[in-house]
């Protein structure tokens, strides 16, 4: 799959945004089909042996302003925490459970999972306070995360 110019500018210039208020390193950036994620919906993924964010191209917009790419940003902003999460502490992770690997509400409910969620919207909100698509923010209140 082509990625748009526009989308990877787009992408790269939230990223460096977030990365300086976290005080971390660009990790680079990839894109990949759905079948190389623990689920189909999952949108983006970090590989910390990488330093890289993949990103699920079924999530990728057919045109870069569209109200879609706030899920990417959404998605940037929580792996961009994962990585400050790892700098801080590495043990956060020591019982961490993969998507795939149990049910969304107890996957979501894993402290880093928590805490990455909480950040990117916050972030979310200061970079635009319309962005809620897909009703996450609602989604999160309503399930007690």
């Amino acid at each position: 799959m082509y990625i748009d110019n526009l989308v990877m500018d787009n992408i790269i210039e939230f990223m460096q945004w977030v990365c300086e208020d976290l005080d971390i390193e660009e990790p680079g950036i990839s894109f990949l089909e759905a079948e190389n994620f623990p689920t189909e919906t999952t949108v983006a993924i970090l590989k910390s042996n990488y330093y890289t964010i993949f990103y699920n191209t079924n999530y990728i917009p057919d045109f870069p302003y569209a109200e879609s790419m706030y899920y990417l940003f959404f998605a940037t902003a929580h792996e961009l925490r994962h990585i400050y999460q790892l700098k801080k502490d590495k043990n956060l992770f020591k019982d961490y459970i993969s998507s795939n690997k149990t049910d969304l509400k107890s996957y979501n409910r894993q402290f880093v999972e928590l805490d990455a969620n909480k950040y990117a919207i916050k972030k979310m909100d200061e970079f635009n306070p319309d962005w809620d698509i897909y009703n996450i923010k609602e989604t999160m209140k309503n399930e007690n995360y």
